[in-house]
């Protein structure tokens, strides 16, 4: 088969590795406001958010940083500078990212089609244990938690999450957000219990963070994460640079 046989029969598969990720800045390598911010909310990377709520003594640092796995050029780094003494319940720290609800119509939500999507990123943590992910459909006020572990302190570790397509409901054709995603750091009892499994309506007690997800907020250390990947289908394919 020649060449150009061989390019269109990978177009006719809707299989070409180009323009899959729904993640814009997903390598971090983008910062226009500031490379460091102690704020809460989108200083650093753009269209990243780092968001700390209702704390009394933590102070975190968000910036670019130059700590990445191999590939790459940049991560968003998280770090606690002064810890929290205790989690109540009101108090909330999350990584997350929106996207435009015109640039989500191919995953065909509410209707009986709807397309499993893969989400695929590089996570370093000071912090063993168990992150909640909150895939949140803004339209619908639907949500879909799963979780991923990080199993040794301080080494980055490649993770791949596949959540169903979500029949029961719609994502407008607009601009406004259509799918919200929340890594959570640290949820007190007013966010965390126990999410539903699969899709299905949004209650933030129980589906905003798993009840055993760790508490970054307790110690001082650092976050980081690069890399990440939304796309079609049920398998994680190599980063588009």
């Amino acid at each position: 088969m020649s060449k150009a046989a061989e390019l269109a029969a990978l177009i006719g598969s809707q299989s070409a590795l180009s323009n899959r990720n729904l993640v814009i800045n997903g390598a971090m390598n983008v910062s226009q406001r500031a490379t460091s911010s102690t704020s809460s909310g989108n200083h650093t990377c753009d269209r990243w958010t780092v968001n700390f709520q209702a704390f009394d003594q933590l102070a975190v640092t968000q910036s670019q940083s130059t700590t990445t796995p191999s590939g790459f050029s940049n991560s968003l780094k998280v770090e606690v500078t002064t810890a929290e003494t205790a989690l109540a319940a009101d108090e909330l720290m999350y990584v997350s990212y929106r996207i435009e609800a015109q640039d989500l119509q191919q995953l065909g939500y509410g209707g009986s089609g709807a397309k499993a999507v893969t989400l695929s990123f590089w996570v370093r943590s000071s912090l063993t244990g168990k992150y909640s992910v909150l895939f949140y459909q803004d339209d619908a006020t639907r949500s879909n938690t799963p979780s991923f572990t990080i199993s040794t302190a301080d080494t980055w570790e490649y993770k791949t999450i596949t959540i169903d397509g979500d029949t029961g409901g719609t994502i407008n054709n607009d601009n406004g957000a259509g799918l919200s995603l929340y890594i959570t750091l640290a949820a007190g009892a007013n966010f965390a219990g126990t999410p539903h499994s699969g899709w299905g309506a949004y209650t933030a007690t129980d589906d905003f963070s798993f009840s055993d997800n760790v508490n970054f907020t307790a110690q001082t250390g650092t976050f980081n994460i690069t890399g990440v990947q939304l796309e079609l289908g049920e398998q994680a394919t190599p980063f588009e640079h």
